[in-house]
């Protein structure tokens, strides 16, 4: 997704806020900029569809893609944000920062997902959509984490690699 509030504040004074009923964040003017000069850069791209994450930040960034590209949008929870569960939802990424960032794949917050559960999911969406748009391009939007989870898994990276690869192959608009 394009730049948004969350991206506005410092990373450390942010909120966690990966379930959708929390979800607050939208475009900022510069996001709304960024996925205007993609989505004139994907317009020769010949895409079929536009797959989304149900967040408000990424339905934004879709909606300006599809009415570039004259497609529709499908959303799909399974590009939503990772879920952090019960012990960090809510909180100010600062006072967790420590234990958020020194997970292994197989690590889970209370009430979250692992690494290993969102490439699962992210793994699970690409082989279906793979199989249905066989050979057409197709526009995802989705969030940092489970689109770093699926780029170590469309490079058929192990997971020790993932993680030492993790700001390498962050993703960034």
């Amino acid at each position: 997704h394009g730049h948004s509030t969350r991206n506005s504040r410092s990373r450390e004074g942010s909120t966690i806020s990966s379930q959708l009923a929390h979800d607050t964040y939208s475009l900022t003017e510069e996001g709304e900029a960024q996925v205007e000069v993609l989505a004139r850069g994907l317009k020769s791209s010949g895409a079929h569809v536009v797959y989304a994450s149900p967040f408000k930040r990424t339905q934004e960034t879709a909606a300006i893609l599809a009415k570039t590209l004259k497609k529709k949008v499908i959303t799909d929870e399974r590009l939503g944000e990772l879920q952090y569960g019960s012990a960090y939802e809510g909180k100010i990424v600062s006072s967790v920062q420590d234990a958020v960032t020194r997970r292994t794949f197989q690590d889970a917050p209370e009430g979250g997902e692992s690494w290993r559960q969102c490439r699962a999911r992210m793994t699970a969406f690409f082989k279906e959509v793979n199989a249905q748009y066989e050979g057409k391009t197709i526009v995802v939007v989705s969030h940092g984490d489970p689109l770093w989870a699926a780029r170590t898994m469309l490079r058929g990276m192990s997971e020790e690699d993932a993680i030492a690869n993790y700001v390498a192959l962050y993703p960034q608009l």
